[in-house]
Protein backbone atom coordinates (compact mmCIF):
# COMPACT_ATOMS: atom_id res chain seq x y z
CA UNK A 1 0.00 0.00 0.00
CA UNK A 2 1.83 3.24 -1.42
CA UNK A 3 1.91 6.28 1.52
CA UNK A 4 -0.48 9.65 0.29
CA UNK A 5 1.79 12.06 -0.70
CA UNK A 6 2.71 14.94 1.76
CA UNK A 7 2.02 17.25 -1.59
CA UNK A 8 -1.23 18.57 -0.05
CA UNK A 9 -0.67 18.38 3.60
CA UNK A 10 2.75 21.28 2.10
CA UNK A 11 -0.02 23.13 0.53
CA UNK A 12 -2.59 23.31 3.40
CA UNK A 13 0.32 24.63 5.90
CA UNK A 14 1.83 27.08 3.83
CA UNK A 15 -2.06 28.55 2.86
CA UNK A 16 -2.63 28.43 6.53
CA UNK A 17 1.14 30.10 7.29
CA UNK A 18 0.46 32.81 5.18
CA UNK A 19 -3.07 33.69 5.76
CA UNK A 20 -1.76 33.13 9.81
CA UNK A 21 1.36 35.66 9.21
CA UNK A 22 1.52 36.98 5.55
CA UNK A 23 3.25 36.06 2.66
CA UNK A 24 6.61 38.40 3.80
CA UNK A 25 6.81 36.18 6.29
CA UNK A 26 6.62 33.34 4.64
CA UNK A 27 10.49 31.44 4.36
CA UNK A 28 11.10 27.27 3.06
CA UNK A 29 11.92 26.73 6.62
CA UNK A 30 9.02 28.32 8.24
CA UNK A 31 6.68 26.35 5.60
CA UNK A 32 8.46 22.71 5.93
CA UNK A 33 8.40 23.81 10.04
CA UNK A 34 4.67 24.19 9.65
CA UNK A 35 4.32 21.29 7.59
CA UNK A 36 5.91 18.88 10.55
CA UNK A 37 8.70 17.94 7.70
CA UNK A 38 12.41 18.86 6.92
CA UNK A 39 13.68 21.59 4.45
CA UNK A 40 14.85 18.48 2.20
CA UNK A 41 11.71 17.24 2.38
CA UNK A 42 9.56 20.34 1.49
CA UNK A 43 12.28 21.08 -1.21
CA UNK A 44 11.47 17.43 -3.21
CA UNK A 45 8.14 18.91 -4.25
CA UNK A 46 8.96 22.44 -4.07
CA UNK A 47 12.73 23.55 -5.24
CA UNK A 48 11.97 27.20 -4.78
CA UNK A 49 9.90 29.63 -2.36
CA UNK A 50 7.87 30.85 -6.15
CA UNK A 51 7.13 26.87 -7.04
CA UNK A 52 5.83 26.89 -3.69
CA UNK A 53 3.94 30.03 -3.85
CA UNK A 54 2.46 29.12 -7.29
CA UNK A 55 1.46 25.45 -6.21
CA UNK A 56 -0.81 26.84 -3.06
CA UNK A 57 -2.33 29.34 -6.14
CA UNK A 58 -3.01 26.93 -8.34
CA UNK A 59 -4.64 24.51 -5.36
CA UNK A 60 -6.69 27.60 -4.83
CA UNK A 61 -8.62 27.70 -8.02
CA UNK A 62 -8.14 23.94 -8.00
CA UNK A 63 -10.71 23.74 -4.91
CA UNK A 64 -12.75 26.60 -6.20
CA UNK A 65 -13.35 25.21 -9.41
CA UNK A 66 -14.29 21.60 -7.70
CA UNK A 67 -16.89 23.31 -5.85
CA UNK A 68 -18.34 24.93 -8.66
CA UNK A 69 -18.85 21.49 -10.25
CA UNK A 70 -19.86 19.78 -7.53
CA UNK A 71 -22.61 22.83 -7.22
CA UNK A 72 -22.80 23.07 -11.10
CA UNK A 73 -23.75 18.86 -10.91
CA UNK A 74 -26.50 19.38 -8.33
CA UNK A 75 -28.83 22.24 -10.85
CA UNK A 76 -30.05 20.85 -13.58
CA UNK A 77 -30.53 24.30 -15.66
CA UNK A 78 -28.38 24.91 -18.33
CA UNK A 79 -27.17 27.75 -16.57
CA UNK A 80 -26.31 25.59 -13.29
CA UNK A 81 -22.65 26.14 -13.88
CA UNK A 82 -23.18 29.70 -14.06
CA UNK A 83 -25.10 30.25 -10.64
CA UNK A 84 -22.26 27.89 -9.17
CA UNK A 85 -19.99 29.95 -9.99
CA UNK A 86 -21.50 33.18 -8.77
CA UNK A 87 -22.39 31.19 -5.63
CA UNK A 88 -18.63 29.99 -5.28
CA UNK A 89 -17.02 33.56 -5.79
CA UNK A 90 -19.26 34.68 -2.80
CA UNK A 91 -18.24 32.32 -0.66
CA UNK A 92 -14.93 33.44 1.01
CA UNK A 93 -14.18 30.11 2.44
CA UNK A 94 -13.97 28.86 -0.96
CA UNK A 95 -12.72 31.72 -3.52
CA UNK A 96 -10.24 32.75 -0.71
CA UNK A 97 -9.56 36.40 -2.20
CA UNK A 98 -7.51 37.09 1.01
CA UNK A 99 -4.70 34.03 0.56
CA UNK A 100 -4.86 34.32 -3.23
CA UNK A 101 -3.97 37.99 -3.76
CA UNK A 102 -1.49 37.81 -0.94
CA UNK A 103 0.20 34.95 -3.36
CA UNK A 104 -0.42 36.80 -6.27
CA UNK A 105 1.30 40.09 -5.03
CA UNK A 106 3.92 38.70 -3.61
CA UNK A 107 7.38 39.38 -5.12
CA UNK A 108 8.53 36.29 -5.05
CA UNK A 109 5.33 34.91 -7.58
CA UNK A 110 6.08 33.42 -10.45
CA UNK A 111 4.75 35.36 -13.73
CA UNK A 112 3.89 32.54 -15.40
CA UNK A 113 1.55 31.48 -12.71
CA UNK A 114 -0.36 35.11 -13.31
CA UNK A 115 -0.63 33.51 -16.53
CA UNK A 116 -2.35 29.93 -15.69
CA UNK A 117 -4.80 32.44 -13.29
CA UNK A 118 -5.43 34.51 -16.77
CA UNK A 119 -5.78 31.52 -18.57
CA UNK A 120 -8.61 29.94 -15.92
CA UNK A 121 -10.59 33.20 -15.96
CA UNK A 122 -10.85 32.71 -19.67
CA UNK A 123 -11.97 29.16 -19.14
CA UNK A 124 -14.88 30.25 -16.87
CA UNK A 125 -15.58 33.36 -19.22
CA UNK A 126 -16.14 30.72 -22.50
CA UNK A 127 -17.53 28.05 -19.83
CA UNK A 128 -20.37 30.59 -19.16
CA UNK A 129 -21.06 31.87 -22.36
CA UNK A 130 -21.43 27.78 -23.91
CA UNK A 131 -24.17 28.10 -20.96
CA UNK A 132 -25.89 29.77 -23.73
CA UNK A 133 -25.78 32.79 -21.83
CA UNK A 134 -24.77 35.81 -24.28
CA UNK A 135 -21.09 37.30 -24.57
CA UNK A 136 -21.38 40.53 -22.89
CA UNK A 137 -23.63 39.22 -19.89
CA UNK A 138 -20.96 36.20 -19.52
CA UNK A 139 -17.96 39.22 -18.86
CA UNK A 140 -20.61 41.19 -16.96
CA UNK A 141 -21.00 38.47 -14.82
CA UNK A 142 -17.32 37.17 -15.21
CA UNK A 143 -16.26 41.08 -14.02
CA UNK A 144 -18.45 41.68 -11.38
CA UNK A 145 -17.47 37.97 -9.91
CA UNK A 146 -13.69 39.30 -10.21
CA UNK A 147 -14.37 42.95 -9.01
CA UNK A 148 -15.99 41.65 -5.97
CA UNK A 149 -13.27 39.04 -4.96
CA UNK A 150 -10.42 41.54 -5.93
CA UNK A 151 -12.26 43.75 -3.31
CA UNK A 152 -12.28 40.79 -1.08
CA UNK A 153 -8.68 40.41 -1.07
CA UNK A 154 -8.39 44.06 -0.13
CA UNK A 155 -10.04 42.71 3.17
CA UNK A 156 -12.89 41.73 4.74
CA UNK A 157 -16.18 43.12 2.79
CA UNK A 158 -18.67 44.69 4.79
CA UNK A 159 -22.01 43.70 4.19
CA UNK A 160 -22.94 47.35 3.87
CA UNK A 161 -21.34 47.12 0.37
CA UNK A 162 -24.42 45.55 -0.99
CA UNK A 163 -22.92 41.96 -1.13
CA UNK A 164 -25.67 39.87 -0.54
CA UNK A 165 -27.71 42.64 -3.84
CA UNK A 166 -25.19 41.73 -6.18
CA UNK A 167 -24.56 38.39 -5.42
CA UNK A 168 -28.61 38.33 -6.21
CA UNK A 169 -28.77 40.46 -9.22
CA UNK A 170 -25.79 38.46 -10.97
CA UNK A 171 -28.44 35.56 -10.65
CA UNK A 172 -30.96 37.83 -12.12
CA UNK A 173 -28.88 38.35 -14.79
CA UNK A 174 -28.06 34.91 -15.56
CA UNK A 175 -31.90 33.72 -15.24
CA UNK A 176 -32.76 36.46 -17.74
CA UNK A 177 -29.96 35.62 -20.26
CA UNK A 178 -30.35 31.90 -20.14
CA UNK A 179 -33.01 29.37 -21.61
CA UNK A 180 -34.22 28.18 -18.06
Amino acid sequence: MSRPSVRPHLLEATAALVFEQGVGELTLERAAAAAGVSKGGLLYHFPTKAALLGAVIDDVIDRFEQVVEARAAEDPRPSGWAHAYVDATFDTEVSRPDLAAALLTSPDADPAVLERCTERMISWQRRLESAGIDPATAAVVRYACDGWWTLGSLGPVPERSGTTALRERLHELLRGAADE
